[in-house]
C-alpha cells in the first residue's frame, strides 16, 4: 500500500483480496492486481472533486447466489424479505436534483483505466454461471458538459450452454448530462 498527501491525496494497492461472507466457500470475492486513486487537495477545499485516472488492474470478482439464495455479497446476513436501513434512499433536495446529480458539475475524472478484468455471477438455484472475461474499459476525462470517449471490450459466456458466448467491442462518445437525469 502506498499513501500520497501532496499535491495528490492518493492511494496505490499491490495484489489484493478480498473473502466473502464465512458461509460460502474459500473462493475470493474479490481480487484485484493493482489499483490507484488519487485526488488533488487544493480543489477540494473549493469543494470541487478532481480525480486523477482511476486504475484497476486485474480485477476478479465473483458474485454467489447459494441454493437459498443467499448472497456472497451480502455482508450484512440480513434475512431475504428485510428492508434496507432508513434513509438510504437518494431522495431529491428542494431543488428537485438528487444529491449525486448536484455534486457532478464539481466532479472532474481523468480517466477510467480497468483492464484485465474477471466477472462471474453465479446462481446454484439455477445452476448457471455467466462471464465477463477480459473486461477493459477506458475513457477520457470525465466531466459534466463535455464529451467522454469510452472505449469498452469484453467476452461474455454462460453455463451451461457454453456455445453462449460474445465478443464485444465499443468504442463511443457520450455526454453526462446532471441536469436531464430523473
Amino acid at each position: 500500500i502506498e499513501l500520497h498527501l501532496f499535491p495528490w491525496i492518493g492511494l496505490k494497492l499491490g495484489a489484493t483480496k478480498l473473502s466473502g461472507p464465512e458461509n460460502f466457500s474459500s473462493q475470493d470475492f474479490i481480487a484485484i492486481g493493482s489499483a490507484s486513486v488519487k485526488v488533488r487537495l487544493m480543489p477540494l477545499l473549493q469543494q470541487r472533486l478532481e480525480v486523477d485516472t482511476i486504475v484497476l488492474h486485474g480485477l476478479k470478482a465473483t458474485l454467489v447466489t447459494d441454493i437459498n439464495g443467499n448472497n456472497n455479497w451480502d455482508f450484512a446476513n440480513r434475512s431475504p424479505d428485510s428492508q434496507p436501513p432508513s434513509g438510504t434512499k437518494s431522495e431529491p433536495d428542494s431543488t428537485g436534483a438528487r444529491p449525486a446529480a448536484a455534486a457532478l458539475p464539481r466532479l472532474h475524472i481523468t480517466g477510467l483505466d480497468l483492464r484485465d478484468a474477471k466477472l462471474s455471477w453465479v446462481d446454484a438455484r439455477q445452476q448457471s454461471r455467466i462471464t465477463l472475461d477480459q473486461l477493459s474499459l477506458t475513457t477520457g476525462p470525465v466531466g459534466p458538459d463535455a464529451p467522454i470517449d469510452i472505449d469498452l471490450s469484453f467476452k461474455l459466456s454462460g453455463e451451461p450452454q457454453p456455445e453462449q458466448a460474445l465478443a464485444v467491442h465499443l468504442t463511443t462518445r457520450t455526454l453526462l448530462n446532471p441536469e436531464q437525469q430523473t
